[in-house]
Parts: structure tokens; C-alpha cells; sequence
């Protein structure tokens, strides 16, 4: 964004193209992989889940490193527990798994968790297509407040102008009018967009795995960024957070350091929060009270 201003005022994004015409894996293994799993008898799904926890994320993703070819997704090990965790869920818990950092709310936060509104579960529940259902909610939830959220600050922070031409409303709606097997097939979404662009550009400008904007959070928690991650999750830290339990969190920050699981993202958001209100709250009862 900074380096935009410098020459423009105005950009145009890709954002909502995945929401708007099923690009994310999510979209993709909901029309093939977990629709295949979802057959398999109960006590299947069990020993399949059970297999996939055994190894840690990084056992599974040195597994993969050994087989010709580079067969594997992109982190896989990480992959594997995801997946583990949806399986035998209902549609609604999901997509909350889908999209969540930690396997439920019970696993670290104390209290209750806030639920989403009455009208959302109801045309939820009226999407009888698994597709349909995820693109409904990445688009109410995921995409408004996550997606655009950031792209705003990021561009506002330097007066720069963004807009998203693939969420005119317009186009959105049109985009209801197609089958999900339209746009997700052969293992792969967003196939009107794909096919619209191949008119324009050869295939191996786009035909290439999906990457996302990720850094090695997980390494710099072990590494870099390990003493200041510890005063933040120190069991003193916790207590006085309130929001978490201390000893399952504790817990779960020894087992990420010994590298028995990546929990990267959830603890990152734990210790944004416990930065946040050291920067912002402590600071600010301290002003007032000098």
C-alpha cells in the first residue's frame, strides 16, 4: 500500500474471488475429498482420525518430503490435523472448524462463546448444497471481517484507495445462479473465472498451486520470538488475561515448543491480544491515573 500511494490513488483487488466463485480448499474438498469421507462408516472415520493424530505435524510433513515426486499439498502434517479434526462433524461445526484456530472454544477460553445470529443459522440450514453453505458464510463472516477488514487498514494507514470489482453486488448475485458443480470440478474451484482468463492468457500464467500470504510464525514462536511469546503466556500473564485457561494454554505453548503440534495461529492470537492490551489499556490507566 505505502508503495501504491507513491503512483496512485486508487487499486483495484482480487479480493472475493475465492468467496464468490469457490476458490478456497475448503470449497474444493467439501465437493470431493471430505464428501468421499463423510460415506465412510462411523467406526472408520474413527481409526482414520486416530491414524492421522498419531504423528505430529512436523513427523507427517517429513513422511511426505520422502515420497517421489513431491506428491503432497503444502504443509502437509498441518494439513493431516486439520483434517482429522472435521471429520464427523455436522455441516455448521464445520465450517467454525474450518475457520478456527483451535478445535473449540472449551480447548482454551473460559466462560461461553458467543453464537452467531438466529438468521444465519436459518439460511444456513436452508443450503442444502455443502459448497453453497461455506461460500454463504465465508461471505458474511470470513470475508467482511477478516479479508476486507485488513486490506482496509492496510490501505487506509497510507490514504490509498481499494475497491473490489469482483463484489459488485451484481456480479455476487449472478454468481448465486451458478451450479456449484460449475465452478468446482477436476479438483479445482473458481473454474468461470479460469475459464474466462484462459481467453486472455495461456494457462500456465494461472494453472499454478494456490499460495497463500503465510510466515513461519511457528518457527519464530521456537526461535526469535520465544522469550517475549513466554513472558506473554507466562502462567502470571494468563491469570491476569482472564479470558483463557491457563493451564490448557500452558500446556498446548510446551507441546507447540517441543514441536508435537503447530499451534502458530492460536497462540498468535492469544499473544496479539496480550500485546494489545499492554499497548493500549495498561497504558492508558497508567495516563490516567498520573
Amino acid at each position: 500500500s505505502r508503495m501504491a500511494r507513491e503512483h496512485v490513488t486508487l487499486v483495484l483487488t482480487g479480493d472475493g474471488g475465492d468467496e464468490v466463485f469457490a476458490g478456497y480448499n475448503r470449497h474444493i474438498a467439501s465437493a470431493g475429498l471430505m464428501a468421499k469421507l463423510d460415506a465412510l462408516p462411523g467406526f472408520a472415520q474413527g481409526a482414520l482420525t486416530g491414524t492421522m493424530r498419531a504423528l505430529s505435524p512436523a513427523a507427517w510433513d517429513k513422511l511426505f518430503d520422502l515420497a517421489p515426486g513431491n506428491i503432497g499439498p503444502r504443509q502437509p502434517g498441518e494439513k493431516m490435523h486439520k483434517l482429522a479434526a472435521l471429520l464427523g462433524l455436522e455441516a455448521w461445526d464445520r465450517y467454525r472448524q474450518y475457520t478456527s484456530q483451535w478445535d473449540s472454544y472449551d480447548e482454551i477460553g473460559t466462560g461461553e462463546e458467543p453464537e452467531e445470529s438466529a438468521l444465519i443459522h436459518e439460511t444456513f440450514r436452508t443450503l442444502g448444497d455443502p459448497v453453497e453453505r461455506l461460500r454463504y458464510m465465508d461471505l458474511i463472516t470470513y470475508l467482511p471481517g477478516d479479508v476486507l477488514t485488513k486490506v482496509d487498514r492496510a490501505t487506509m494507514a497510507y490514504g490509498l484507495e481499494a475497491r473490489a470489482p469482483l463484489l459488485d453486488y451484481r456480479l455476487v448475485d449472478l454468481s448465486w445462479q451458478i451450479p456449484s458443480h460449475v465452478n468446482v470440478s477436476n479438483g479445482k474451484g473458481k473454474q468461470v473465472l479460469r475459464a474466462m482468463l484462459e481467453k486472455h492468457v495461456p494457462r500456465a500464467l494461472f494453472e499454478r498451486p494456490k499460495s497463500g500470504f503465510g510466515v513461519p510464525i511457528g518457527d519464530w514462536l521456537r526461535g526469535p520470538l520465544r522469550d517475549w511469546a513466554e513472558e506473554l503466556l507466562s502462567p502470571a500473564a494468563l491469570d491476569a488475561l482472564g479470558l483463557v485457561n491457563t493451564n490448557r494454554l500452558r500446556a498446548i505453548w510446551q507441546a507447540h515448543l517441543a514441536g508435537k503440534v503447530n499451534a502458530q495461529y492460536g497462540l498468535w492470537n492469544v499473544l496479539m491480544l496480550q500485546a494489545w492490551l499492554r499497548e493500549h489499556v495498561q497504558t492508558d490507566t497508567l495516563a490516567k491515573a498520573a
